[in-house]
């Protein structure tokens, strides 16, 4: 019926998940003797030029989620820091008039300390 269809056999799959540490050969000569190798194609992951050329891409994306996260913060940081600098030179009066203020509570202080001490 698939041939009338489509103008061809449609087959099965068998996609096969092994560990590293397999010896990935003796399985697919299992399969041959098993299956026989009319109706059998087998390759590695690794050979195909399309699954090589998806994980290259993902490897360079993974790059970039290292790098636009660090580029954000540098921003992040030199917005902060020319606020912070625009802030402190619009208000570089009251700045020296509250150290002015905390210079004279400390040395008014620094007087009472002395003289409660030595006096």
């Amino acid at each position: 019926m698939s041939k009338s269809l489509f103008g061809q056999y449609i087959g099965n799959e068998l996609v096969l998940i092994v560990e590293d540490d397999v010896d990935q050969k003796n399985i697919i000569e299992k399969a041959e003797l098993t299956l026989g190798t009319a109706y059998l194609m087998s390759f590695y992951s690794t050979s195909q030029f399309s699954i090589h050329q998806v994980t290259e891409k993902v490897n360079q994306l993974t790059k970039f989620t290292y790098i636009f996260p660090t580029l954000f913060f540098v921003l992040a940081i030199l917005t902060m820091l020319t606020t912070m600098t625009r802030l402190v030179n619009n208000q570089r009066v009251q700045i020296g008039t509250l150290m002015s203020h905390l210079a004279i509570v400390t040395l008014k202080l620094g007087f009472i300390i002395y003289s409660m001490v030595f006096g």
